[in-house]
Order: structure tokens, then sequence, then C-alpha cells
């Protein structure tokens, strides 16, 4: 069964709620996800040359995998995204010593 972007949005909001638990509260990734939706949200973050705040601030906590480049990776959503935008996300998560 090939995942919707409601539930891409669930997983992304049970991952806001686990952030908010240890102490940081994603607000600009909430904006985002408010305007442009989930899958457009992620693709964003994840095509964008630079590293996020929220990916900096959730490396400095040791959670990246709180990570929307986790959350692409993971086998459910797939089909979601492209071989391309899953390797930024991997080489990415790897680069911060992240191992998928």
């Amino acid at each position: 069964m090939k995942a919707t972007e409601e539930q891409l949005m669930q997983r992304i909001q049970k991952m806001i709620f686990d952030s908010k638990e240890i102490g940081y509260n994603p607000t600009y990734l909430t904006q985002m996800l408010n305007t442009q939706g989930a899958i457009a949200t992620c693709k964003s973050l994840i095509n964008n040359k630079n590293i996020s705040t929220g990916f900096n601030k959730l490396w400095s906590l040791k959670r990246l995998d709180l990570t929307i480049e986790n959350i692409i990776l993971e086998e459910a959503f797939s089909d979601l995204f492209t071989e391309t935008e899953k390797k930024i996300a991997r080489d990415k998560l790897n680069a911060f010593g992240y191992k998928i």
C-alpha cells in the first residue's frame, strides 16, 4: 500500500511532538507544513543546499532520528520521494554521523 500525504503529515506531527518532549519546538517546520503541506515541505527541506536550523538543533541534541531526512527514508514513505531526494537525505545524515 502506498503512503499518502496525510500519513506523512501524521508521522511528521508525531516527530514534532517527540521534538517538543526533548525541548525543541520546530516552529518553522510547523509554519511550512501549514502553508505547503507535508510532501512539499519535505522536498523543500531536502533539496535546500543549506542545513536547516532544525536539523542542526536535532544534531546537537543527538536526535537525528527526528529529522525530516530520516522520515523520508522510512520504507512507508519511499514512494513519495525520488531516488535523488532519498540519496540527498541519506548523505546529509551520514555526513553528520547518523548511519542508516
